[in-house]
């Protein structure tokens, strides 16, 4: 048991030592890499931004009555809201 504790220690030693060398792997010389930056200003209060673009519900709900009648007067018209107990039409 003995020999192989100094078997493992020697071989430790072994791996520190040469771990240890001057003689380092050289990376190759590479140019420096471009980077894309830019210099950031204050913002003022008002700026706006304008993008192109459709904008579409997240969720939409298709509903659908049948009732006796004609319609007569629109009171809201196509995606104004509805509030709990307003008149449609």
């Amino acid at each position: 048991m003995e020999s192989l504790l100094r078997f493992c220690l020697v071989l430790a030693l072994a791996v520190v030592v040469n771990g240890c060398s001057e003689e380092e792997a050289k990376m190759p010389d590479l140019p420096p890499r471009a980077i894309k930056h830019m210099k950031l200003e204050e913002i003022a209060d008002n700026a706006t931004r304008q993008l192109a673009g459709i904008v579409k519900a997240g969720t939409r709900a298709n509903v659908a009555f049948e009732v006796g009648g004609s319609v007569t007067v629109m009171a809201k018209k196509v995606g104004e809201a509805v509030k709990k107990g307003e008149v449609i039409a």
